[in-house]
């Protein structure tokens, strides 16, 4: 896991949240909703307490750092024209679509059947600045992937989801996300086949300052 997705997970794991737990689901968590009335009190539980000062340090950093780290949307389309030039250097073309991801080791890996697949995981091999610019794209797409799991997040919340509940979603599927490997597919002249609309909308930093003050809300 690369640097920029571990911050994900460090910030859910100041929640209290032990990773190596099971994950408690919805349906676990939800619970009748009660109405609010005039002048009710909540108070912070101790745990809760516990971790506050800690959390709102650890969200303000990553504000501070957000746009000098976050890859965004410039290094998508970075990538799409270099590996563009490498494989028309390289003459692979037709029309099957080239599925890119990285192993363990960070190396690219052509994922889907490809009759060039070989020579396509060749060209990386022999540029590692290739490599790393896959790297930023594939974190690119995986921050707006978590700027879109915010919106879904407020969507739940307006249609009267149990707070707790959405909460809950929220961290498991920005897990789910963080823990597997991003897979981006592409067309033979290195423009992206299957592209996010929303990818443009929305700042890299803004998605994130808006998933972060989730998490710590």
């Amino acid at each position: 896991m690369d640097v920029n997705t571990r911050n994900i997970v460090s910030a859910t794991a100041t929640l209290g949240i032990d990773r190596q737990q099971p994950r408690q689901t919805v349906a676990e968590a939800t619970t009748p909703a009660k109405p609010e009335s005039a002048g009710e009190i909540y108070q912070i539980s101790d745990r809760g307490q516990k971790y506050s000062a800690e959390l709102e340090k650890n969200t303000q950093l990553l504000f501070e750092l957000a746009p000098l780290a976050i890859p965004g949307p410039a290094d998508i389309k970075q990538f799409e024209q270099d590996f563009g030039r490498a494989l028309q250097k390289a003459g692979i073309d037709g029309d099957e679509t080239i599925e890119l991801t990285t192993d363990y080791d960070g190396r690219v890996m052509v994922l889907n059947d490809h009759p060039q697949k070989d020579r396509i995981e060749a060209i990386f091999e022999k540029d590692p600045e290739l490599q790393q610019q896959f790297a930023k794209a594939s974190q690119a797409r995986t921050f707006q992937q978590l700027g879109e799991l915010h919106n879904q997040w407020l969507k739940k919340i307006e249609s009267g989801m149990n707070e707790q509940a959405a909460g809950l979603w929220l961290v498991n599927e920005a897990r789910a996300l963080t823990d597997r490997s991003q897979v981006m597919k592409f067309n033979s002249d290195g423009s992206e086949a299957v592209a996010d609309s929303n990818s443009n909308s929305t700042s890299q930093g803004a998605m994130m300052a808006a998933f972060y003050r989730q998490i710590s809300g």
